[in-house]
């Protein structure tokens, strides 16, 4: 049985943690993944064909350098050049895709931790203060004595 709550404190029970949930934690984590990654992401959606351009113009700009009676070179080792300018474009980018992947994780990392200390300092669960500290391994040692939810699986 639990203690009696003080008069004047709100109670937190489940149906309130599952509206919350609901309510608020699911729709920012859903306009995270429905529209902060693919517009974040969508730059990096055809680098392939981007690369593929790269290359093209390189060589048609060696072509264009190439014309004339004193050109003795070799369009062989032109176009390995330009297929050589659309490779490190092709990697720059991918990095570069890589690199806002990252980002974007550490993100979502920081949205969990921020939903959780908002639930943890809107309000009173069972009577019990609300955590101050928003540091995950406090709210993670919080929600498993107070709630008994384990956030470390």
């Amino acid at each position: 049985m639990e203690p009696p709550v003080p008069i004047g404190l709100v109670t937190r029970n489940g149906f309130y943690l599952a509206d919350r949930l609901r309510g608020v934690v699911i729709p920012a984590f859903r306009t995270y993944a429905n529209f902060v990654v693919p517009e974040a992401l969508s730059a990096f959606g055809d680098i392939e064909r981007r690369a593929d351009e790269v290359t093209k113009q390189t060589f048609q700009q060696s072509c264009i350098q190439a014309v004339g009676e004193d050109y003795s070179g070799d369009m062989g080792a032109e176009a390995e050049k330009a297929f050589d300018a659309g490779l490190a474009f092709y990697e720059l980018m991918s990095d570069f895709r890589q690199a806002t992947s990252n980002l974007l994780a550490v993100g979502l990392y920081h949205l969990f931790e921020q939903q959780l200390a908002d639930l943890t300092t809107d309000g009173l669960f069972r009577g019990l203060p609300s955590l101050q500290d928003g540091k995950l391994s406090m709210i993670r040692s919080w929600f498993q004595k107070n709630i008994g939810i384990d956030l470390a699986q």
